[in-house]
């Protein structure tokens, strides 16, 4: 039986929102597994100078990629998410397919600009030996676009399995094929050429990753109930031309509100990434002007995006999950006339933000360099990025709050809000890279990413607190942040311990990580600090939640993060 033929109160299901969170999560940590191993070997065969040429091509394609496919999957899955309420299966078709032509146009559009200007976005960001890695990856732009349709429309049915199946696909074929290219070619061509192979892998992915969601959408589409197929083949001539000319009309209709309500998304996306393509263009540029060469800037930027960068995505494994689940919840909640329901979602979503930020970011600050010992063998480029990372950890909590706040407020109908947020973020953020990269160098860079971030997050947040009639954060936050802070304490005092006493560096960060996590487990439950039903949001298993309530280790306040 399709999503949308369910009744309202399975749609409307906190724990079915959130457990299907649970799963892209669980899916995603395997997605940065595969990235950070795929990274490690590339990184170590291509060295610096190599990364440097790898990641200005897919930060070029990066930025085209949101243009192309950020707004307009968040605008079908709210499009598909109101629809299913009034259980209308044709009209979702219709929705779908009116996506899948918008998409293609936009994904070719996206991958003939980048094809035909490649050296002129490589000269731009001062970085020639880019330009073939770009060429390489400009098909992507096309089959990421529609591959983006299909997760749209089925994360407006609240399905996120076929997102994550997908993203594995692509994470696995990106591994193989990329480094089986990079392996090839690294003895045969120059560092850029090899760079542009690697590349490479990623497009033979993506397309990989379509055929898999296409396959997905298909095997769905049979499942069709019978009576559904039986009414439609018994209407007559009449009918069936009078639907067809109803359909058509709701197809342009679509395709209209696609583009209405993917275009601020879009902007908003899109200047974020921007954020991120400004580190390249700003730094490398200003980096030069102060004395380094091409070939050194180069080598600093590929250093601080291959090691530091990597890292600090990962949390976001964690985090965008509940960004991708919560914005058709809500949607269909506010549609379905459950207001209640809508700001109580809203409202965990974001505590439970802070749950998963405050321990990632202060985690990964403090032990910046062991965990880069742990994954990378040069030991010059490790104590290079190591204080890079310290800063930029400390971006996790206010990217966090952005993501999911982002996500809310495209859910609550708000869209163009988080433009202006990201505006004020990136006047920020251009503003410091002026005034620090001259004194810090590298360093400016995440400490300007800091601010940024902290800006939009901020701005969001506010924004929020009227639409949900207050969103009381300190008194909720105050047990994690404590719990996260007496825990990372515990941590570092184990390693320095266990250092004393001759324990190897990277058993020591291991045992550290994990008393970090246990002294953190441990606070926020002798604290009571996790209701029942913020336990049962994150997807844990009945007979987990079960054990957790006979011990008396959950809070007995219905709504926890409200208190």
């Amino acid at each position: 039986m399709p999503p949308f033929a369910e009744e309202p109160k399975k749609l409307l299901s906190p724990r079915r929102l959130f457990s299907g969170a649970l799963f892209l999560t669980l899916a995603g940590v395997a997605v940065k597994v595969l990235g950070l191993v795929y990274k490690i070997p590339l990184t170590n065969q291509m060295g610096d100078e190599g990364m440097g040429y790898f990641n200005t091509a897919y930060t070029v394609y990066t930025l085209f990629f949101v243009l192309s496919s950020s707004g307009l999957p968040v605008a079908l899955s709210l499009l598909v998410s109101q629809t299913r309420v009034a259980g209308d299966e044709k009209e979702t078709d219709a929705a779908f397919s009116a996506a899948l032509w918008l998409f293609g146009v936009v994904g070719f559009a996206g991958t003939l600009i980048l094809a035909l200007f490649a050296r002129p976005f490589a000269l731009l960001c001062g970085n020639e030996g880019a330009m073939a890695g770009i060429l390489a990856v400009s098909p992507t732009l096309l089959f990421v676009s529609l591959a983006s349709a299909y997760r749209g429309y089925f994360q407006g049915l609240g399905e996120l399995r076929p997102t994550a199946v997908s993203q594995f696909t692509e994470a696995a074929g990106r591994f193989l094929f990329g480094l089986a290219l990079t392996h090839w070619a690294i003895t045969r061509f120059s560092l850029s050429l090899t760079a542009a192979y690697s590349v490479a892998g990623l497009t033979v992915a993506t397309f990989l990753s379509l055929v898999v969601l296409a396959a997905i959408k298909k095997r769905s589409d049979r499942k069709r109930t019978p009576a559904a197929k039986e009414a439609a083949a018994a209407s007559d001539k009449v009918g069936r031309a009078e639907e067809s000319a109803r359909l058509k009309r709701l197809k342009k209709n679509y395709v209209r509100q696609l583009v209405k309500t993917a275009l601020p998304v879009t902007i908003g996306a899109s200047v974020l990434t921007l954020a991120a393509s400004l580190d390249l263009v700003l730094v490398l540029r200003l980096l030069q002007r102060n004395g380094m060469s091409p070939a050194e800037a180069n080598a600093a930027w590929g250093n601080y995006s291959a090691m530091a960068v990597p890292l600090f995505n990962l949390p976001g494994i964690l985090i965008t999950p509940l960004a991708y689940a919560i914005t058709p919840y809500v949607r269909t909640s506010l549609a379905a006339a459950a207001h209640k329901n809508a700001v109580q979602a809203s409202r965990r979503a974001i505590f439970l933000t802070l749950l998963i930020a405050f321990p990632c970011a202060l985690g990964l600050s403090a032990f910046a360099k062991p965990v880069l010992s742990l994954l990378f063998r040069d030991e010059v480029s490790v104590a290079r990025a190591a204080p890079q990372l310290s800063l930029l950890a400390l971006s996790i909590l206010p990217l966090a709050l952005l993501t999911v706040s982002n996500a809310l407020l495209q859910a609550w109908g708000h869209e163009s809000f988080p433009v202006l947020s990201v505006f004020l973020g990136i006047g920020v953020k251009v503003a410091l890279a002026f005034l620090l990269t001259p004194v810090l160098g590298m360093s400016a860079t995440p400490i300007g990413t800091f601010g940024a971030y902290f800006v939009m997050a901020l701005c969001n947040l506010i924004r929020l607190s009227f639409l949900l009639g207050g969103l009381p954060l300190l008194r909720p936050a105050w047990r994690p942040a404590l719990a996260c802070l007496l825990s990372v304490g515990a941590a570092i005092a184990a390693d320095t311990a266990l250092g004393h006493i001759g324990c190897s560096e990277r058993l020591a960060c291991l045992a550290a990580i994990a008393l970090a996590a246990f002294v953190y487990l441990f606070l926020l439950l002798w604290w009571k600090s996790v209701s029942y039903e913020d336990a049962a949001a994150l997807g844990l298993p009945p007979a987990l939640l079960a054990f957790s309530e006979r011990h008396h280790l959950l809070s007995k306040r219905k709504e926890a993060f409200l208190s």
